[in-house]
């Protein structure tokens, strides 16, 4: 078992707009590995081959890790700044699919709390 618990990512530098963010597990390096199937992105390289050595579940899903990707990710929702706002589009995307945006929900009118 890992001796490290899972920890929320934390910007590196700071802003919203960089995509850059701290592994779940280590909290040193950059989150810059996808574990396959579930698509998370949530660990450093090193973690990630770590989780695979030890056959520990992915730290998110805790589903079965069968492999990784490495690289740097950027979701649909980041590129939008998009929240899932229905159980359909929450469900889709911690399928890992993502979730597709509909003309209506990308228009740039802004509601107000009154």
């Amino acid at each position: 078992m890992l001796a490290h618990s899972p920890a929320p990512p934390v910007p590196l530098k700071g802003s919203v707009e960089d995509d850059e963010y701290t592994c779940f597990i280590c909290l040193d390096n950059v989150a810059n590995s996808k574990l396959r199937p579930c698509g998370h992105s949530a660990t450093c390289k090193g973690c990630a081959e770590e989780l695979m050595n030890l056959k520990e579940p992915g730290p998110l899903c805790r589903k079965k890790i069968a492999e990784f990707d490495v690289g740097k990710w950027q979701s649909l929702i980041g590129e939008h700044r998009l929240w899932p706002t229905s159980l359909k589009n929450l469900s889709e995307l911690a399928s890992g699919e993502g979730f597709k945006i509909s003309s209506e929900s990308s228009s740039t009118g802004t509601r107000r709390r009154t």
